[in-house]
């Protein structure tokens, strides 16, 4: 089995899951309960923006700490900003860390 090397930005994302944000709420791992249920502070979702924006043009798809730092930032997003109602095609674009901005 081949290893997978960690890149620079996947390092920053797995150092601020584990010793940052997991650590303020005194835990090691994970405790099972849906992503929103952490409710983020400004601060934490402000972090998680700008770890992606900086590590985003150059990310290959296998860096697991940049993938659970996404997921924690769209559904603190989501929590954050839906309103109810229907699904909406610009949803997935408006949660990007960018604002679904171009570049």
């Amino acid at each position: 089995m081949g290893s997978i090397s960690m890149g620079g930005g996947d390092y920053l994302a797995l150092r601020y899951l584990t010793s940052e944000f997991l650590d303020v709420r005194g835990m090691r791992v994970p405790n099972g309960q849906p992503l929103y249920g952490y409710r983020c502070t400004d601060a934490e979702f402000e972090r998680m923006q700008a770890i992606l924006r900086r590590s985003a043009p150059d990310t290959p798809t296998h860096q697991r700490g940049l993938s659970a730092i996404f997921c924690m930032f769209a559904a603190e997003w989501w929590r954050r900003n839906y309103e109810g109602g229907p699904w909406k095609g610009s949803h997935p674009r408006r949660c990007q860390p960018n604002g679904g901005k171009s570049s």
